[in-house]
Protein backbone atom coordinates (compact mmCIF):
# COMPACT_ATOMS: atom_id res chain seq x y z
CA UNK A 1 0.00 0.00 0.00
CA UNK A 2 1.50 3.32 -1.10
CA UNK A 3 0.86 6.69 0.53
CA UNK A 4 1.27 8.93 -2.54
CA UNK A 5 1.40 7.37 -6.00
CA UNK A 6 2.42 9.57 -8.95
CA UNK A 7 2.48 7.96 -12.41
CA UNK A 8 3.94 9.57 -15.56
CA UNK A 9 3.96 8.02 -19.04
CA UNK A 10 4.23 8.98 -22.68
CA UNK A 11 1.93 6.33 -24.12
CA UNK A 12 -0.63 5.14 -21.59
CA UNK A 13 -1.03 3.94 -18.00
CA UNK A 14 -2.76 0.60 -17.47
CA UNK A 15 -3.79 0.39 -21.11
CA UNK A 16 -2.34 -3.11 -21.64
CA UNK A 17 -4.49 -4.24 -18.70
CA UNK A 18 -6.07 -2.35 -15.84
CA UNK A 19 -3.42 -1.22 -13.33
CA UNK A 20 -4.51 -2.24 -9.82
CA UNK A 21 -3.26 -0.12 -6.92
CA UNK A 22 -3.88 0.59 -3.26
CA UNK A 23 -2.91 4.11 -2.29
CA UNK A 24 -4.31 7.06 -0.38
CA UNK A 25 -3.29 9.71 -2.96
CA UNK A 26 -3.10 9.21 -6.74
CA UNK A 27 -1.97 11.39 -9.62
CA UNK A 28 -1.34 10.21 -13.18
CA UNK A 29 -0.46 11.90 -16.47
CA UNK A 30 0.16 10.56 -19.96
CA UNK A 31 0.46 12.19 -23.37
CA UNK A 32 -1.48 9.53 -25.31
CA UNK A 33 -2.96 6.09 -24.76
CA UNK A 34 -5.18 6.86 -21.80
CA UNK A 35 -5.34 5.88 -18.14
CA UNK A 36 -7.00 2.72 -16.77
CA UNK A 37 -6.64 2.29 -12.99
CA UNK A 38 -8.49 0.31 -10.32
CA UNK A 39 -7.98 1.47 -6.70
CA UNK A 40 -8.68 -0.61 -3.63
CA UNK A 41 -9.73 1.72 -0.82
CA UNK A 42 -10.69 5.38 -0.70
CA UNK A 43 -8.36 7.54 -2.79
CA UNK A 44 -7.71 11.27 -3.15
CA UNK A 45 -6.97 12.48 -6.67
CA UNK A 46 -4.33 15.20 -6.42
CA UNK A 47 -1.90 16.44 -3.84
CA UNK A 48 0.85 13.94 -4.58
CA UNK A 49 3.03 16.22 -6.73
CA UNK A 50 2.95 19.81 -7.93
CA UNK A 51 4.32 18.51 -11.26
CA UNK A 52 1.21 16.43 -12.09
CA UNK A 53 -2.36 17.69 -12.48
CA UNK A 54 -4.65 15.08 -10.87
CA UNK A 55 -5.56 12.58 -13.60
CA UNK A 56 -4.71 13.94 -17.04
CA UNK A 57 -4.39 12.77 -20.62
CA UNK A 58 -2.73 15.51 -22.64
CA UNK A 59 -3.64 14.55 -26.23
CA UNK A 60 -5.59 11.36 -26.99
CA UNK A 61 -6.95 8.66 -24.72
CA UNK A 62 -9.68 7.76 -22.27
CA UNK A 63 -9.57 7.90 -18.49
CA UNK A 64 -11.16 5.01 -16.61
CA UNK A 65 -10.93 4.97 -12.82
CA UNK A 66 -12.63 2.35 -10.66
CA UNK A 67 -12.48 2.77 -6.88
CA UNK A 68 -13.53 0.21 -4.28
CA UNK A 69 -14.18 2.97 -1.74
CA UNK A 70 -14.68 6.70 -2.26
CA UNK A 71 -13.07 9.03 -4.80
CA UNK A 72 -12.13 12.43 -3.38
CA UNK A 73 -11.07 15.08 -5.91
CA UNK A 74 -8.35 17.15 -4.22
CA UNK A 75 -6.04 18.45 -6.96
CA UNK A 76 -5.35 22.19 -7.19
CA UNK A 77 -2.61 22.32 -9.87
CA UNK A 78 -4.38 22.05 -13.25
CA UNK A 79 -7.47 23.27 -15.07
CA UNK A 80 -9.46 20.32 -13.71
CA UNK A 81 -9.02 17.55 -11.16
CA UNK A 82 -9.66 14.97 -13.91
CA UNK A 83 -8.99 16.06 -17.49
CA UNK A 84 -9.04 13.93 -20.66
CA UNK A 85 -7.28 14.57 -23.96
CA UNK A 86 -7.58 17.71 -26.04
CA UNK A 87 -7.98 15.62 -29.23
CA UNK A 88 -10.11 12.75 -27.90
CA UNK A 89 -10.96 10.99 -24.67
CA UNK A 90 -13.91 9.82 -22.60
CA UNK A 91 -13.90 9.76 -18.80
CA UNK A 92 -15.48 7.00 -16.71
CA UNK A 93 -15.40 7.25 -12.91
CA UNK A 94 -16.97 4.45 -10.86
CA UNK A 95 -17.01 3.83 -7.11
CA UNK A 96 -18.10 0.51 -5.65
CA UNK A 97 -19.61 -0.15 -2.24
CA UNK A 98 -22.74 0.92 -0.37
CA UNK A 99 -20.96 3.90 1.25
CA UNK A 100 -18.77 4.89 -1.71
CA UNK A 101 -18.96 8.50 -2.85
CA UNK A 102 -17.53 10.79 -5.51
CA UNK A 103 -16.84 14.17 -3.94
CA UNK A 104 -14.61 17.15 -4.73
CA UNK A 105 -13.09 19.19 -1.89
CA UNK A 106 -11.32 21.94 -3.87
CA UNK A 107 -12.54 25.03 -5.74
CA UNK A 108 -11.67 23.80 -9.25
CA UNK A 109 -13.39 22.23 -12.25
CA UNK A 110 -14.02 18.64 -11.21
CA UNK A 111 -14.12 16.68 -14.49
CA UNK A 112 -13.36 17.97 -17.99
CA UNK A 113 -13.56 16.11 -21.30
CA UNK A 114 -12.96 18.55 -24.16
CA UNK A 115 -13.42 15.84 -26.82
CA UNK A 116 -15.53 13.09 -25.27
CA UNK A 117 -18.22 12.02 -22.84
CA UNK A 118 -18.27 11.71 -19.06
CA UNK A 119 -19.81 8.92 -16.99
CA UNK A 120 -19.84 9.11 -13.20
CA UNK A 121 -21.33 6.32 -11.07
CA UNK A 122 -21.20 6.07 -7.27
CA UNK A 123 -22.46 3.45 -4.86
CA UNK A 124 -23.87 6.15 -2.60
CA UNK A 125 -23.49 9.91 -3.32
CA UNK A 126 -22.00 12.26 -5.90
CA UNK A 127 -21.40 15.77 -4.57
CA UNK A 128 -20.27 18.81 -6.56
CA UNK A 129 -19.78 22.28 -5.11
CA UNK A 130 -20.81 21.43 -1.55
CA UNK A 131 -17.58 21.57 0.49
CA UNK A 132 -16.69 25.28 0.31
CA UNK A 133 -18.81 28.35 -0.16
CA UNK A 134 -19.71 28.46 -3.85
CA UNK A 135 -17.09 25.95 -5.04
CA UNK A 136 -16.92 25.67 -8.83
CA UNK A 137 -16.84 21.87 -9.34
CA UNK A 138 -18.00 21.85 -12.96
CA UNK A 139 -18.45 18.66 -14.97
CA UNK A 140 -17.87 19.66 -18.61
CA UNK A 141 -17.97 17.43 -21.71
CA UNK A 142 -18.09 17.95 -25.45
CA UNK A 143 -20.41 14.92 -25.68
CA UNK A 144 -22.87 13.44 -23.17
CA UNK A 145 -22.69 13.50 -19.37
CA UNK A 146 -24.22 10.63 -17.36
CA UNK A 147 -24.31 10.82 -13.55
CA UNK A 148 -25.75 7.97 -11.47
CA UNK A 149 -25.69 7.52 -7.70
CA UNK A 150 -27.13 4.90 -5.37
CA UNK A 151 -28.59 7.65 -3.20
CA UNK A 152 -28.04 11.37 -3.93
CA UNK A 153 -26.55 13.58 -6.63
CA UNK A 154 -25.94 17.13 -5.34
CA UNK A 155 -24.87 20.04 -7.55
CA UNK A 156 -24.45 23.21 -5.48
CA UNK A 157 -22.38 26.40 -5.22
CA UNK A 158 -21.09 27.53 -8.62
CA UNK A 159 -20.88 23.95 -9.95
CA UNK A 160 -22.41 23.24 -13.37
CA UNK A 161 -22.95 20.05 -15.36
CA UNK A 162 -22.75 20.69 -19.09
CA UNK A 163 -22.58 18.65 -22.27
CA UNK A 164 -21.67 20.23 -25.63
CA UNK A 165 -19.38 22.59 -23.70
CA UNK A 166 -16.52 22.73 -26.24
CA UNK A 167 -18.18 23.03 -29.64
CA UNK A 168 -16.37 26.26 -30.54
CA UNK A 169 -12.89 25.05 -29.50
Amino acid sequence: KAGDLVLLAGAGIGTAGTLEVQTTTLEARTVTGGIDIRCFGTVAIGGGSADVDGLRVEDTGNIKLEVFGSLIGSDTDGVAVINSGTTSGNITLTTFGPDSDIIFNVDLTAVRSARGKITMEAGRDIALGIIGTNFNNDVLASDSVKITAGRDVTVDGFADVSSDSFRSE
